[in-house]
């Protein structure tokens, strides 16, 4: 059972990266689960589980003593964990294997637990490279040139979700590569 509600969290998360979400976030509580995926800056609609799973998948992951609400100060109090996976997404039509680290926090709230996770993606084995996320060709160009200064500071914001990780992850692959070559 344990490998099935793993398998289960597993698909989640890789439906989540195949969607491009950065967070995912379940709730339990009153008898009903929940899970949603942050992507865009956005919360999806949220989908319905049973609340047993949802709890025995965020034991099986978070690995916490217990799921059970008693209302005691211990109940109350913010687990954080991370947990490494290797998945199987579904990107641009095929299946790509990449490991992924998912940093989570459990909390109380109203009456239930809430189970939050930023998804980042720790080894992209796929062909992106900073010419295809969709920069303009000016903007590739000059986080090349970035690459080949001897000194500086690069700083890459933006919102929740939208590429800052996967843009740094290729930007060093990709300078790695320029110096190999």
């Amino acid at each position: 059972r344990q490998m099935c509600i793993r398998d289960r969290f597993i698909s989640i998360v890789e439906q989540a990266v195949s969607n491009g979400a950065a967070d995912m976030d379940f709730k339990v509580g009153n008898g009903v689960g929940t899970y949603a995926f942050k992507i865009d800056g956005k919360m999806t609609n949220r989908y319905n589980l049973p609340e047993e799973q949802v709890r025995a998948m965020m034991g099986a992951i978070i690995q916490t003593e217990t799921e059970n609400i008693t209302g005691s100060i211990q109940d109350q109090q913010i687990i954080a964990k991370t947990t490494k996976l290797t998945i199987e997404p579904n990107i641009d039509g095929r299946r790509v294997r990449q490991e992924v680290r998912l940093r989570g926090l459990k909390a109380y709230s109203n009456g239930g637990f809430t189970y939050s996770f930023r998804i980042i993606q720790t080894r992209i084995q796929d062909s992106r490279t900073i010419d295809t996320l969709g920069y303009l060709p000016e903007q590739s160009n000059f986080l090349k040139w970035l690459a080949t200064q001897p000194n500086g500071i690069i700083l890459i914001v933006g919102p929740t979700g939208h590429g800052k990780t996967v843009t740094c992850l290729l930007y060093t692959s990709d300078a790695a590569d320029e110096e190999d070559s």
